[in-house]
This record gives structure tokens, sequence and C-alpha cells, in this order.
């Protein structure tokens, strides 16, 4: 068995580093301790405890390279190879400053920005610089949302979604397995909704002749109601579908 360590390590923080638990050693190896480390960006790796507790060891490295893209990007900025962006608008992003950050398995310049919508996001340089990115996404998503709205609109008539009778899945809720039958008790039942006025088809004894009820209801309600529709607005058919 193993003596008690002098300096159990596990639990406690080393700048960016939590140890996790220590690494078991083969019998015989008389090495320094070894201890599985977390690093506050998320990755782990092994670490000796003369490096933590000598404190030359505070990050997996994420430090460092930090340290030296600062010090990299505010050489270039002092000798004018990059602008001082802080406190520009580009659209809605606010630049704060330059960062590097890994894109594949290369580090590109990145500019860390606020959006007007509170959101900070860090953004290639050149996209941000050349006008292609002036948002955090928030204006394609509002842009999105807009376009959904209005084909919302066109494709609901008198509270009828065009969207909903094309589409005779059945809901997340259903138990049945079919659209517009539910289950009561030993009994299936089944209505069908048009117009916001829900019309009750029936109770029945089995799945096969409730469905077969609800399926008429369909063909007959919305299927005139379809072809009046789709050939008033063609452009809607496809999306419909």
């Amino acid at each position: 068995m193993a003596g008690k360590l002098k300096h159990d390590l596990t639990g406690q923080k080393f700048g960016r580093i939590t140890v996790i638990k220590r690494i078991d050693r083969p019998i015989g190896d008389r090495s320094d301790t070894r201890w599985l480390c977390e690093c506050e960006c998320g990755s782990v790796k092994e670490i000796v405890s003369a490096s933590l507790l000598g404190g030359k060891t505070k990050s997996c490295g994420c430090l460092s390279r930090e340290i030296h893209s600062a010090l990299k990007i505010a050489e270039n900025t002092a000798n004018g190879v990059y602008d001082d962006i802080s406190g520009k608008r580009f659209g809605r992003l606010t630049a704060i400053e330059y960062t590097y950050k890994k894109n594949g398995i290369k580090k590109r310049l990145h500019i860390r920005c606020k959006c007007d919508c509170g959101k900070e996001v860090e953004i290639q340089s050149n996209s941000v610089l050349n006008g292609a990115t002036n948002s955090c996404g928030c204006i394609n998503n509002e842009k999105a949302t807009e376009r959904i709205n209005a084909y919302k609109k066109k494709a609901t008539i008198d509270g009828t979604c065009i969207i909903k009778i094309s589409n005779m899945q059945p809901y997340k809720s259903n138990i049945s397995g079919v659209r517009g039958v539910s289950v009561r008790g030993s009994a299936y039942v089944a209505r069908i909704t048009f117009k916001k006025k829900t019309y009750h088809l029936g109770k029945f004894d089995t799945i096969e002749e409730a469905a077969s009820i609800r399926k008429e209801a369909e063909d007959k309600i919305f299927g005139e109601f379809l072809e009046w529709y789709y050939e008033k607005h063609p452009e809607m058919k496809k999306d419909a579908k």
C-alpha cells in the first residue's frame, strides 16, 4: 500500500490549474508525484508536484500564449501595423481590443467586440474591418424572425395555419400515433379543428376506425381549403411541404 502523501494537492488551485487527482506510479518509480489537472480553459494535463508547489506551472500553457499574444498586439499597434480600434463602431459592434484566436490549426487576429444587444464576441479582424460582419449575429436572427413571422401571417387564414394542416404528423404529446385522435380509457376519440372551431367526429373502439373517420374529414375539410389556397398562393405550396 502506498504511503500517505506529505502534500495531498487534490482540489487545490494553482493559478488557473485545479488538481483533480494523483496519478498512480508503477511500483519502484521514484520520480516526482504527478497530478491530473484541469485548466480554466478546459484542457486537462499531467503536472508534477514540484512545478505546482514551486509556482512554475499556473496554467496548461494558455496563460503564456495569451501574454505573448497581448505583447505581440501591443507591439504591432505601437509600430502602426495595427490601427488602434478600441471604441470604434462597426455597425452594431463596438471594438474592444485585438485578440489572437485559434481558427483550425492556425492562430488568427480577431477583434473582441461588444454588440448593441449586449453580447461580447470575438470575430476575425478582416471580417469586421471590411464590413462583412456588423453584429454578433442578432441582425440575421432578427431578419430570419421577420421572414418567419411574415410567412406565418401569409400562411394563416381565419385562424387556420396552412403548415399545420399540410403536415399531418402527430404532435409529440399524441399517444395514439394518429393526428386528431386521442385515447380516452379504452376508446379512441376523433376530432378535427378548422378555422378555430373543433368538430367532434365520434368515439370508436379501435384506432383504425378513428383514424379512418379522421382521414375522411381531413380530405374533405382540409383538402378543399388547401386546393383553394394553393390556387390563390401557388408560391406557398413548396414551402408548406
